[in-house]
Protein backbone atom coordinates (compact mmCIF):
# COMPACT_ATOMS: atom_id res chain seq x y z
CA UNK A 1 0.00 0.00 0.00
CA UNK A 2 2.55 2.78 1.06
CA UNK A 3 4.58 1.45 -2.40
CA UNK A 4 1.29 2.58 -4.22
CA UNK A 5 1.36 6.19 -2.54
CA UNK A 6 4.83 6.80 -3.81
CA UNK A 7 4.37 6.52 -6.84
CA UNK A 8 1.08 8.07 -6.84
CA UNK A 9 3.05 11.24 -6.01
CA UNK A 10 5.76 10.49 -7.89
CA UNK A 11 3.34 10.42 -10.86
CA UNK A 12 1.81 13.64 -9.92
CA UNK A 13 5.16 15.50 -9.19
CA UNK A 14 6.23 14.00 -12.70
CA UNK A 15 3.30 15.45 -13.98
CA UNK A 16 3.63 19.13 -12.61
CA UNK A 17 7.34 19.13 -13.87
CA UNK A 18 6.05 18.16 -17.75
CA UNK A 19 3.47 21.02 -17.14
CA UNK A 20 5.77 23.42 -15.86
CA UNK A 21 8.33 23.13 -18.70
CA UNK A 22 5.48 22.62 -21.48
CA UNK A 23 4.78 25.94 -20.30
CA UNK A 24 7.74 27.52 -19.94
CA UNK A 25 8.61 26.79 -23.58
CA UNK A 26 5.91 27.89 -24.69
CA UNK A 27 5.96 31.18 -23.51
CA UNK A 28 9.49 31.28 -24.50
CA UNK A 29 8.17 30.19 -28.20
CA UNK A 30 5.73 32.80 -28.39
CA UNK A 31 7.34 35.57 -26.69
CA UNK A 32 10.25 35.25 -29.36
CA UNK A 33 8.88 34.66 -32.79
CA UNK A 34 5.52 36.73 -32.27
CA UNK A 35 7.48 40.44 -31.61
CA UNK A 36 9.81 39.49 -34.15
CA UNK A 37 7.61 38.70 -37.20
CA UNK A 38 6.09 42.71 -35.93
CA UNK A 39 8.78 44.06 -36.62
CA UNK A 40 9.91 42.53 -39.74
CA UNK A 41 6.55 43.83 -41.22
CA UNK A 42 7.70 46.95 -39.75
CA UNK A 43 10.83 47.19 -40.95
CA UNK A 44 9.80 47.57 -44.88
CA UNK A 45 8.31 50.78 -43.58
CA UNK A 46 10.08 53.94 -42.33
CA UNK A 47 6.58 55.83 -42.38
CA UNK A 48 3.44 54.47 -40.35
CA UNK A 49 0.35 56.22 -40.09
CA UNK A 50 -0.08 54.98 -35.94
CA UNK A 51 1.46 54.22 -33.10
CA UNK A 52 3.63 51.50 -32.83
CA UNK A 53 3.61 48.60 -30.26
CA UNK A 54 4.76 49.26 -27.33
CA UNK A 55 7.16 45.95 -27.85
CA UNK A 56 8.20 46.78 -31.40
CA UNK A 57 8.96 50.35 -30.48
CA UNK A 58 11.22 49.51 -27.44
CA UNK A 59 12.67 47.00 -29.86
CA UNK A 60 13.83 49.53 -32.92
CA UNK A 61 14.91 52.26 -29.87
CA UNK A 62 17.09 49.55 -28.22
CA UNK A 63 18.67 48.58 -32.00
CA UNK A 64 19.41 52.07 -32.47
CA UNK A 65 16.84 53.82 -34.31
CA UNK A 66 15.48 57.67 -33.67
CA UNK A 67 11.82 57.50 -33.07
CA UNK A 68 9.44 60.31 -34.46
CA UNK A 69 5.99 60.81 -33.52
CA UNK A 70 4.67 63.67 -35.00
CA UNK A 71 0.83 64.57 -34.03
CA UNK A 72 -0.87 67.12 -36.10
CA UNK A 73 -4.03 68.60 -36.34
CA UNK A 74 -6.41 68.32 -39.54
CA UNK A 75 -7.00 72.43 -39.31
CA UNK A 76 -3.29 73.07 -38.66
CA UNK A 77 -2.19 74.89 -41.89
CA UNK A 78 1.38 74.55 -42.08
CA UNK A 79 1.28 70.82 -40.67
CA UNK A 80 1.65 69.66 -44.12
CA UNK A 81 4.30 70.91 -44.96
CA UNK A 82 5.84 69.56 -42.09
CA UNK A 83 4.61 66.10 -42.52
CA UNK A 84 6.12 66.77 -46.02
CA UNK A 85 9.69 67.81 -44.37
CA UNK A 86 9.29 64.96 -41.79
CA UNK A 87 9.12 62.26 -44.81
CA UNK A 88 11.84 63.55 -46.76
CA UNK A 89 14.24 63.61 -43.53
CA UNK A 90 13.02 60.00 -43.01
CA UNK A 91 13.60 58.80 -46.49
CA UNK A 92 16.35 61.14 -48.05
CA UNK A 93 18.48 62.37 -45.90
CA UNK A 94 18.67 59.98 -42.18
CA UNK A 95 20.21 57.64 -43.52
CA UNK A 96 17.84 54.87 -42.98
CA UNK A 97 18.15 55.72 -38.80
CA UNK A 98 14.59 56.96 -38.28
CA UNK A 99 11.13 56.02 -37.76
CA UNK A 100 8.03 58.34 -38.26
CA UNK A 101 4.73 57.50 -37.23
CA UNK A 102 2.46 59.94 -38.46
CA UNK A 103 -0.62 60.07 -35.81
CA UNK A 104 -3.80 62.51 -36.57
CA UNK A 105 -4.42 64.52 -33.51
CA UNK A 106 -7.71 65.93 -31.85
CA UNK A 107 -6.83 69.16 -31.30
CA UNK A 108 -7.25 70.76 -34.55
CA UNK A 109 -4.78 73.08 -35.01
CA UNK A 110 -2.20 72.06 -32.73
CA UNK A 111 0.63 70.00 -33.85
CA UNK A 112 3.45 67.92 -31.47
CA UNK A 113 6.66 66.33 -32.48
CA UNK A 114 8.43 63.82 -29.80
CA UNK A 115 11.63 62.24 -31.21
CA UNK A 116 13.65 59.30 -29.19
CA UNK A 117 16.69 57.87 -29.02
CA UNK A 118 17.80 55.33 -26.83
CA UNK A 119 21.63 55.72 -27.57
CA UNK A 120 21.93 59.63 -27.50
CA UNK A 121 19.63 59.78 -24.81
CA UNK A 122 17.38 61.72 -26.68
CA UNK A 123 13.88 62.34 -25.73
CA UNK A 124 12.11 65.59 -26.83
CA UNK A 125 8.91 66.95 -27.04
CA UNK A 126 8.00 70.17 -29.36
CA UNK A 127 4.70 72.07 -29.60
CA UNK A 128 3.97 73.50 -32.93
CA UNK A 129 7.20 72.88 -34.09
CA UNK A 130 8.77 75.20 -37.07
CA UNK A 131 11.20 73.00 -39.87
CA UNK A 132 13.88 74.41 -38.38
CA UNK A 133 12.80 73.15 -34.87
CA UNK A 134 12.81 69.83 -36.37
CA UNK A 135 15.67 69.98 -38.47
CA UNK A 136 17.87 70.81 -35.37
CA UNK A 137 16.42 68.36 -33.16
CA UNK A 138 16.57 65.29 -35.72
CA UNK A 139 20.39 66.41 -35.91
CA UNK A 140 20.58 66.01 -32.31
CA UNK A 141 18.89 62.69 -32.22
CA UNK A 142 20.62 61.40 -34.62
CA UNK A 143 23.18 58.45 -33.86
CA UNK A 144 24.88 58.94 -36.30
CA UNK A 145 25.22 62.90 -37.64
CA UNK A 146 24.67 63.04 -41.26
CA UNK A 147 26.32 65.33 -43.92
CA UNK A 148 23.75 67.43 -44.19
CA UNK A 149 23.71 68.44 -40.22
CA UNK A 150 26.84 69.32 -40.21
CA UNK A 151 27.22 70.87 -43.34
CA UNK A 152 24.86 73.34 -42.70
CA UNK A 153 22.50 72.24 -45.31
CA UNK A 154 19.55 72.48 -42.77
Amino acid sequence: MNKLKLDSKKILALFFIIIMLGSTATFAILSVFTPRQQVEDILKQKIVKTKFAPEVHDYLLQSGFTMIEYHYGTGCPECESIKKELEDITTNKAEGQIYLQEIESVKEYESRLEIRNFYTKTQDSLNNPTINDINAEVCKALTTTPFWCISGEI
